[in-house]
């Protein structure tokens, strides 16, 4: 397990995107992210839909992008249906890395990236891979769901620090082409997200075309 927070996949992901949006701020989801299962989970979802009903309130056309690593992306999945009609016409994106297949009401605004042997998400013996909490074995927490705001910085309670990041032209360039969501070979732990942030570097370029209003 990682420490609380957004964790390696997350961390890399943040990184790498605000080099594309400078003005991008973040909020890693608060649940105790465990081997506890379900329980846990409702309070990753409850968190998400608390934290974007606030920002809702302040500003209601501010737009947001979810993401989540392993069981935080069942949490983010989970999250999907409940959101408010309103706000999700504001959601952007989702982004998920060794997670399940994208809710089918949002596949046109999501990503779900699985490395080669990552067999949470490549595998079919995983109980929670169509994102669904239903017990059984216990998935280990790898990093919590992230509900990431575009735009302006909201004074939120829990909100973290704020920390302005530089438009890095060469990475906006290198956002040509969509990469295939799944198959790419790290080197070492098949799980590691930021390894060579392949994916977190497509996931940012995903994010930052969506924002820019492209339809992949």
């Amino acid at each position: 397990m990682e420490a609380k927070g957004f964790g390696a996949a997350g961390g890399s992901l943040i990184t790498e995107l605000k080099k594309l949006v400078p003005d991008v701020t973040t909020y890693p989801v608060d649940y105790p992210a465990d081997w506890s299962g379900c329980a846990t989970e409702t309070k990753g979802v409850n968190d998400i839909l608390k934290h974007i009903d606030a920002f809702s309130k302040v500003c209601p056309e501010q737009k947001f992008v979810l993401g989540g690593h392993s069981q935080g992306s069942v949490v983010v999945k989970s999250s999907v249906p409940k959101i408010p009609q309103a706000a999700k016409a504001n959601l952007l994106a989702v982004t998920m890395f060794g997670a399940p297949p994208c809710p089918a009401e949002i596949k046109d605004k999501c990503k779900s990236y699985c490395n080669a042997g990552d067999d949470i998400c490549a595998g079919t013996t995983n109980p929670k891979s169509d994102g669904l909490c239903k017990g059984g074995p216990k998935s280990a927490r790898l990093w919590t769901g992230a509900p990431i705001d575009i735009g302006r910085n909201l004074n939120i309670q829990k909100a973290i620090e704020y920390h302005r990041g530089e438009f890095d032209a060469k990475a906006a360039e290198a956002c040509n082409a969509d990469v295939p969501e799944k198959g790419h070979v790290v080197s070492g732990y098949a799980k590691s997200y930021n390894r060579d942030a392949f994916y977190t570097k497509a996931a940012a370029c995903y994010i930052f075309r969506k924002f820019k209003g492209g339809a992949v």
